[in-house]
């Protein structure tokens, strides 16, 4: 999730907190934002559903936020 770091802090979330909603241990989350390890599908929707956010802009690439491709 290239993405996951920066929008847990924006929202002031901890890695304890994430992880206890998505169902995984903090330092789980922890891999993920450093790149080491990937997010589930399962526990991708769960992220961006306490993030409020979506799939794409959790990825980054949401073109919705920054006008790409719009008319």
């Amino acid at each position: 999730m290239l993405r996951l770091r920066e929008i847990r802090k924006e929202k002031g979330i901890t890695q304890f907190e994430l992880g206890k909603f998505i169902n995984v241990h903090p330092q789980r989350i922890s891999e993920v934002e450093h790149g080491k390890k990937d997010l589930r599908l399962r526990e991708a929707i769960k992220a961006a559903e306490f993030l409020n956010v979506s799939l794409d802009e959790l990825a980054g690439k949401s073109n919705a936020a920054e006008g790409i491709g719009s008319k």
